[in-house]
């Protein structure tokens, strides 16, 4: 199989990028890993920018309204116990506040988002190499593609592939 792009990794970063290259014509497979959305503990909180992002891609307001919630202030401490109130928008300004992401609805909706535009998308197939050019899926499919997008977190076989991961924290 040939395509445009290949992206490896379909949490918002992932869809969102396979959705986009899509709409400008571009043939796209989006490879996940997990058969199903699983729990992340990544892109939670967000700025108001993300949600206006989002209406950007096509969500329309009850599609944000079912996977964002309103944030109006957290609570920010320091090692030492010094904390104070951080509000992001909605203190009485004219923008939106932050907002808390339910990932286990926008991530489905994302990958459908893709998959609407034209992506084919591969859930529950592991990715087994990287070479310039090409992915390889466990299951032995072959997909070569012009361009490689690792969306794939922080132990990002498609960094590793090509020498460019870094060591994660501990």
């Amino acid at each position: 199989m040939t395509v445009d792009a290949v992206v490896v990794g379909a949490g918002p970063a992932g869809a969102l990028t396979a959705t986009l290259l899509a709409r400008r014509g571009r043939r796209v497979v989006l490879v996940e890993r997990s058969p199903a959305y699983r729990w992340r503990a990544c892109g939670v909180f967000a700025s108001p920018a993300a949600v206006h992002m989002l209406r950007g891609v096509g969500l329309d307001d009850a599609e944000i309204a079912r996977v964002a919630r309103p944030i109006p202030a957290m609570r920010v401490e320091t090692a030492a116990g010094t904390s104070f109130r951080l509000t992001y928008g909605d203190d009485d300004q004219l923008i939106a506040p932050a907002v808390g992401f339910d990932r286990s609805a926008l991530d489905p909706l994302l990958v459908d988002l893709a998959a609407a535009s034209g992506v084919v998308v591969h859930r529950g197939e592991t990715v087994t190499s990287v070479d310039e050019g090409r992915v390889t899926l466990a299951g032995g499919l072959s997909i070569r593609a012009g361009v490689i997008v690792g969306a794939d977190g922080l132990r990002s076989v498609v960094a590793r592939s090509f020498g460019v991961s870094s060591e994660a924290f501990s």
